[in-house]
């Protein structure tokens, strides 16, 4: 029983501000998605991916398939090495006319490689679509020839390049905007019951019967001793007004006498 009471208290509260918290959404939303559009930069991502091969001639087996992921471990440590990423930098620099620092180009590539797969991907993520595309296929470019001079390797075959990506990875409008407006009602929710809380506990008779099923017993009227202070600050409030009033009174006659003698 105590438990449907609270239940429905809860409700009760939420129902009497139910405004503030749809205001609270609203503004959390509108918030969020004005940092979304006017104050996030938005990133965009392009991934060119690889794959792991045999020379023509070569039968595959299971120990060449367990020799080819182990080796993708290290491939991936080349790929974000220094040999690598400083050939990017200085490529884009010469041949691009694009300034990007070693550090830059790390920060901006990722290897990444499904469990068990023999093919992975290298994304490169930027400001700019047409910026992520070009990081990631010279990327590529130049591991592929570096692992043939340093590895004496030729088993990695690029399966696709990376394209120009118009949609943004981040932020997403609609996410943004969603948490935004979920955070409002949260704020919204947090205000509401602080109000309740901080307000008066026993409002009026109604407040007791609707509130917690209650019947009215009776009410308790005030003691003599409190009827009698009422009693006593109504007639001092009346005296001190009807002097007040009289003093009025006196002024306003004089004021009068003094005209009509002039």
């Amino acid at each position: 029983m105590s438990e449907t009471i609270s239940v429905r208290r809860l409700f009760q509260v939420v129902k009497k501000r139910l405004w503030l918290l749809l205001v609270s959404g609203v503004i959390g939303g509108l918030v969020a998605g004005g940092i979304t559009y006017f104050v996030l930069t938005a990133q965009y991502s392009a991934q060119a991916q690889l794959i792991v091969t045999l020379a023509a001639s070569e039968t595959m087996s299971v120990n060449d398939i367990d020799t080819n992921l182990q080796l993708i471990n290290t491939y991936k440590d080349m790929v974000t090495g220094d040999l690598v990423m400083g050939e990017v930098s200085r490529y884009l620099e010469d041949e691009e006319s694009l300034t990007v620092s070693k550090s830059e180009v790390r920060e901006a590539i990722e290897v990444q490689q499904s469990q068990n797969s023999q093919m992975f991907s290298i994304v490169a993520t930027s400001d700019q679509p047409e910026k992520a595309a070009l990081l990631a296929n010279t990327t590529v470019e130049i591991f592929k020839k570096n692992i043939k001079k340093i590895l004496n390797l030729d088993r990695v075959s690029i399966a696709s390049y990376a394209t120009a990506n118009p949609v943004p990875v981040f932020p997403v409008p609609q996410k943004m905007i969603l948490i935004g407006g979920i955070l409002g009602l949260v704020i919204g929710m947090i205000t509401i019951f602080s109000l309740e809380i901080l307000g008066p506990r026993i409002k009026n008779q109604a407040y007791l019967t609707d509130n917690y099923e209650v019947p009215l017993l009776g009410r308790i009227p005030l003691t003599k001793s409190q009827s009698s202070v009422v009693k006593k600050t109504m007639a001092v409030e009346t005296r001190s007004s009807s002097v007040k009033d009289r003093g009025q009174s006196e002024k306003d006659y004089g004021k009068k006498i003094i005209r009509g003698a002039k």
